[in-house]
């Protein structure tokens, strides 16, 4: 599969299966005792094939099983002392679908991924063809312009949530070696 068309698959898949998810929880979304359902995981990375959907509810409400979600259940008290690696996922990652954005920008931070890679091992053709790809050319912009990244130095860039996986399977097929962090920009 060519680079453009992952690009463009990975950004429709991720918002039809948004749509999908609401749809399906769409009694539990106007459920006023329902504070917030925030989908995470990686169906929110732009996995293709995600293998679960996860979701975390926060509500004062039980909420029994709903058949092909994996349900992280809080009540508002509890969700400042659960376990921190579920708050922190749902910080970093979590898509608030009562109020149609990321968990984190109610907060007004932006979840994003800062990769940083090496070319030191690759020939000089290699590395101006992966830098080309990455950022672009005469009147074209590269990878990370097209996916809204940022450049921040050379060979680091940031990334929103939704492009993460794509980078990284850019960066594994192009044997490239890379680090990434997850980050909250306020």
């Amino acid at each position: 599969m060519k680079l453009k068309q992952l690009k463009s698959k990975n950004m429709l898949m991720n918002s039809k299966l948004i749509s999908q998810v609401k749809n399906k929880l769409k009694i539990y979304l106007k459920d006023k005792e329902i504070l917030d359902i925030i989908l995470f995981g990686s169906a929110i990375k732009g996995k293709e094939s995600p293998k679960d959907i996860d979701i975390a509810i926060i509500t004062n409400k039980k909420i029994t099983n709903i058949s092909n979600f994996h349900i992280s259940q809080l009540t508002p008290q509890e969700f400042f002392i659960k376990p921190p690696s579920l708050i922190n996922t749902l910080l970093r990652e979590g898509y608030s679908l009562k109020h149609n954005k990321y968990f984190s920008e109610q907060y007004q931070f932006s979840p994003k991924v800062l990769f940083k890679y090496e070319l030191r091992d690759k020939n000089p053709s290699e590395k101006v063809t992966i830098v080309k790809i990455l950022k672009g050319g005469k009147n074209k912009d590269g990878l990370v312009q097209e996916n809204k990244g940022e450049w921040i130095a050379n060979q680091v860039f940031l990334s929103s949530i939704k492009s993460e996986n794509l980078f990284e399977k850019f960066f594994i097929n192009k044997q490239i070696k890379f680090r990434k962090f997850n980050t909250l920009i306020h």
